[in-house]
């Protein structure tokens, strides 16, 4: 086992470049390979040093775990703001409820606790 040096831990600095999934989505569509990894041809050509793949491997599954923080992220916001507009659209419901009467009232208020 050797040391290589320029592991890719540079992923994870502030000024790391990580393309858009827009971007890897159009790198890949247009060179039918990810970007920074060499493609079928070039690997049939030139074969590839086991520790450079690792590394560019390394590379992307970094790459990937920032995907997937982001997108947590955007989910726990996403999360979030539904909470707060199911609160709004349950406090709407009551005042709109508190105005029926009678059986109509009852048969909806069910409905409603039914999918709180």
């Amino acid at each position: 086992v050797r040391l290589v040096p320029n592991w890719p831990d540079y992923v994870f600095n502030k000024n790391y470049k990580l393309n858009t999934l827009a971007e890897v989505e159009n790198y890949i569509k247009e060179n039918k390979h990810l970007p920074g990894m060499p493609s079928a041809k070039e690997v049939e050509k030139n074969g590839v040093s086991l520790a450079a793949m690792m590394i560019k491997q390394t590379e992307k599954i970094e790459e990937l775990t920032l995907y997937i923080i982001t997108q947590q992220k955007q989910i726990d916001e996403l999360k979030q703001k539904g909470e707060v507009q199911n609160k709004l659209l349950h406090m709407l419901a009551k005042q709109q409820l508190s105005q029926l009467k009678g059986k109509e009232k009852k048969a909806i208020m069910e409905m409603f606790e039914a999918v709180k």
